[in-house]
């Protein structure tokens, strides 16, 4: 029998070769497709699992993010898993800024009394009569104005290697620090370093009794930030901690943060707005808003997930073309052939045979098509389906002439 459908397919080149490339073809493009829907669904899910969701606190019109001098209550609601937003969040990234007033003067520290300067002041009798007076200053006038606590190096362009920022510290992990630490400019780190020095500092708040909110905290320098700078960089918590103790209050300047799940974006959004606002140009709220930047994940989300659907809108067409296909070839392959499948029928073949001996004359070439570009585009299990698909086609064009009796195929014929 296998002699018999070589000689067969040798007969008929041309329809052999035709059902060969149309196999081929159609196998091809099932498998592109469905290659191409797993590539998308791969990178959906790469996507949704490696894009950083940065999310930021502006003011209500949502021009600044630094300096926001945020109450107590914004950061208890980004920290709280319970009630606030801690559950959608990681990385979070706060900074907390103090002003620096001047530098104390200490024995053995780089600023001594020697650098204090003389003041004059003036002072009035009983009788109205002036009287110049000569006294020490109480502080040296400090290279720096702002003492700034932040969370991590990113919070910073001094720190930040993205922008250009760099910096060196000899305690590990400086920014997680809790101890009264300082990363001073490049250029003063020599003459400062592992000194301690007394600030003068006020914070932006009263205390809640109205009493001045000053006080002086000491640091030691352990590290520097790249540039020359008017900046004392500080641990955040160390900032938050020494602002308590000036001011008896808890704020932060700015708060940044990255989504933990990209898909629960929406329910952060609803959940923020107990707190927060949607920035608006035109807003005077006292409110701070909230800016979540998913624009470029949502359309790039969205365009993949569109491919997907039309997609899967081609494959059932392929599959279709794909049985018309091998229906069109068993067509053909039979058409004109019922009078050798009635000699061969009264000769003995039984219909099982017969059919048998049809079907394989047809899927030979177009088996070894399937299984050729199913091996080269990796797609095994699509390139089987599309032969099935073809196989049924085959069947449906054979089953007739095959299981009918000779004289009918005579008739037929005839």
């Amino acid at each position: 029998m296998i002699a018999s459908v070589f000689k067969r397919i040798i007969r008929r080149p041309f329809l052999s070769l035709t059902g060969l490339i149309l196999a081929g073809a159609m196998c091809f493009v099932l498998c592109f497709l469905v290659r191409y829907r797993s590539e998308q669904e791969a990178g959906i899910r790469e996507i949704r699992d490696s894009y950083q969701i940065l999310c930021t606190v502006t003011d209500s019109r949502g021009i600044n993010t630094q300096g926001l001098r945020l109450h107590r209550r914004f950061i208890e609601f980004v920290e709280d898993e319970e009630t606030g937003i801690g559950s959608y969040i990681k990385d979070l990234r706060v900074t907390r800024e103090l002003y620096i007033q001047g530098i104390i003067p200490g024995e053995d520290g780089p600023f001594t009394e020697d650098d204090l300067e003389d003041v004059v002041s003036w002072q009035y009798d009983s009788f109205g009569n002036v009287t110049e007076v000569i006294r020490k200053a109480e502080y040296v006038s400090s290279p720096y104005t702002i003492l700034f606590g932040l969370s991590d190096p990113v919070c910073s362009g001094l720190t930040d290697p993205a922008e250009g920022g760099a910096y060196s510290s000899s305690m590990e992990d400086f920014f997680h620090c809790d101890e009264n630490i300082c990363l001073v400019p490049e250029g003063d780190y020599e003459k400062l370093r592992g000194a301690t020095i007394t600030f003068l500092l006020s914070s932006p708040y009263t205390k809640d009794d109205s009493t001045r909110n000053e006080g002086r905290a000491a640091f030691t320098v352990v590290g520097w930030y790249k540039g020359d700078g008017r900046t004392l960089l500080v641990p955040y918590t160390c900032a938050q901690r020494v602002g308590y103790e000036i001011s008896s209050t808890v704020s932060v300047d700015s708060i940044a943060f990255f989504l933990k799940d990209n898909t629960k974006a929406e329910e952060l959004k609803e959940t923020a707005m107990k707190v927060f606002t949607v920035p608006e140009p035109s807003s005077f709220s006292s409110r701070a808003g909230l800016v979540v930047k998913d624009n470029v994940y949502r359309l790039t989300m969205r365009e993949m997930e569109q491919n997907i659907k039309q997609i899967d809108r081609l494959i059932p067409v392929s599959l279709a073309l794909s049985l018309l296909t091998g229906l069109l070839v068993g067509y053909l392959a039979v058409r004109g052939e019922t009078r050798t499948y009635a000699l061969m029928r009264t000769l003995g073949v039984g219909p099982m045979r017969l059919g048998v001996m049809v079907l394989a004359e047809q899927l030979l070439l177009p088996a070894l098509g399937s299984l050729v570009v199913g091996l080269l585009m990796k797609q095994p299990e699509p390139a089987l389906i599309y032969f099935g698909c073809h196989f049924t086609g085959c069947l449906l064009a054979v089953l007739r002439p095959a299981l009918a009796a000779p004289t009918k195929l005579l008739r037929t014929q005839e």
